[in-house]
């Protein structure tokens, strides 16, 4: 038996930054979902009730590939099992973020091509050390003290952005958090 559920890649307190909202990844969870198990030369297609569960007979002292959506861009997921490792319950946990850059990339087109992940790790590897911030009316002391901070600790440099949208905003934090790893910095940026 297995159970696919997709679940959000960005949870966070400030709501604007969460991938999926949580009526949308509601939804997605509700939905039949379409896997296939390879085993060997043997493949099954199955598809999910509405809880996301699956029952299948899979030979466990034999390795397994499982694929959910094998022919989606956006939510196609393989799960490989190696023989004698299989579990009472598969649980399948897909991530949303290839939806939810799929979902700005088209809203914010040349934006999320200038600031994307990718683009964040191409920055990196050229050694463009940036951070993306937004500019606000009246910025908290704490918020500039730490940006200061972050700037000379890591000889990194910010790029301010005065219109936000969004999509903007998520498409920033994603490449502020590639960044933030590449760099070695801890914490939030943008407190």
């Amino acid at each position: 038996m297995g159970k696919v559920e997709v679940f959000k890649s960005v949870e966070h307190e400030w709501k604007d930054l969460e991938s999926t909202s949580d009526y949308s990844l509601k939804h997605f969870n509700k939905r039949k979902h379409f896997v296939q198990i390879w085993q060997g030369e043997s493949l099954a297609y199955l598809q999910t009730d509405t809880t996301g569960i699956f029952k299948a007979v899979i030979d466990t002292s034999a390795d397994f590939i499982i694929k959910v959506y094998p022919q989606s861009p956006i939510f196609s997921a393989e799960f490989k099992f190696d023989a004698g490792v299989y579990k009472d319950t598969l649980d399948l946990r897909i991530s949303d973020e290839r939806l939810a850059v799929y979902r700005d990339s088209l809203r914010e087109p040349e934006f999320h091509k200038k600031y994307s992940m990718k683009q964040a790790e191409l920055d990196f590897n050229n050694g463009k050390y940036q951070l993306l911030a937004y500019l606000t009316d009246w910025p908290r002391p704490e918020y500039t003290k730490n940006i200061r901070r972050i700037e000379n600790e890591y000889n990194v440099t910010f790029e301010y952005f005065a219109d936000h949208p969004r999509e903007r905003i998520r498409i920033m934090y994603r490449y502020n958090q590639v960044m933030k790893k590449l760099l070695g910095i801890e914490g939030e940026v943008w407190r």
